[in-house]
């Protein structure tokens, strides 16, 4: 498994917690330096994500977030690999994390890596909604469908196909259908074509709370731009075809709640 972790080239604490985590356990790893806004920044959005230079209240570290993916993505695509696991600097590993890190035997026993998917290793604690996917546990943790939005992108492995999907997409999106990469990962926001998403249960990584989060400060920025006059009127006009989509997908969701209950994916 090629397990690629997103930091910043100056951020040694959080650089010193991935090589130890990750080197007790024997896991092979390589650092992806992440944006930060600059100038390769406002050059890779132009490249890949048009529409998120302007857009009207993401900060501009949650811009460099998304993009660190996004960037990290093509990099892979170029590469020419079927799939990679991507995670953050602040990530926390769980039990038997090696087993499902150091090799990925398993994972080609029950995915086609020529299809599009996601296995969404993380757990925010949220109430979530999933269901039977069929595909096969391994070490005592399960694949559900991951049928929600459960926010966070501390850890995933994403195939090429997925890549290619997300980046194609982002590529024509206009700036008011553009979220927090997290929210066009793990939420129902960008409709994914049949996109098996996987929610592994019991999670395999949590972020840490004790590390200092740039992300977490630009969010508390980007709240604060959402409440300016013009992005409120400008995503009130075009509010009603979303909520259209909303008000359906809300539908559906009850149905399955009612069937399957939601749940707070655990950690082990």
């Amino acid at each position: 498994m090629q397990n690629h972790v997103i930091s910043l080239a100056s951020a040694a604490e959080r650089r010193a917690h991935i090589a130890d985590t990750f080197g007790a356990r024997g896991i092979p790893f390589q650092f992806f330096d992440a944006l930060m806004p600059s100038e390769r920044l406002e050059q890779a959005m132009a490249e890949l994500v048009p529409g998120l230079s302007a857009h009207p209240y993401l900060s501009g570290v949650e811009k460099a977030c998304f993009m660190s993916h996004a960037v990290l993505w093509k990099q892979a695509l170029d590469e020419g690999l079927p799939y990679i696991a991507v995670f953050e600097d602040d990530v926390l590993l769980g039990e038997g994390a090696e087993k499902f890190l150091a090799e990925d035997a398993w994972l080609q026993e029950r995915f086609d890596p020529d299809s599009a998917f996601i296995v969404r290793l993380e757990t925010m604690f949220m109430h979530v909604l999933t269901s039977p996917s069929g595909v096969a546990d391994y070490c005592g943790r399960a694949f559900p469908l991951l049928e929600s939005e459960h926010w966070g992108t501390a850890g995933y492995i994403i195939s090429r196909k997925a890549m290619r999907f997300f980046l194609d997409r982002f590529a024509v999106l206009p700036s008011e259908r553009l979220k927090a990469v997290d929210w066009m990962l793990f939420s129902s926001f960008l409709d994914k074509g049949g996109m098996t998403v996987c929610q592994l249960t019991p999670a395999l990584c949590i972020q840490s709370e004790t590390l200092p989060s740039q992300l977490k400060n630009g969010r508390q920025e980007s709240h604060r731009n959402r409440r300016s006059p013009k992005v409120l009127l400008k995503r009130a006009l075009g509010k009603i075809g979303r909520e259209i989509e909303r008000a359906r997908e809300r539908k559906r969701q009850k149905k399955l709640e009612k069937q399957l209950g939601r749940h707070v994916v655990p950690f082990e």
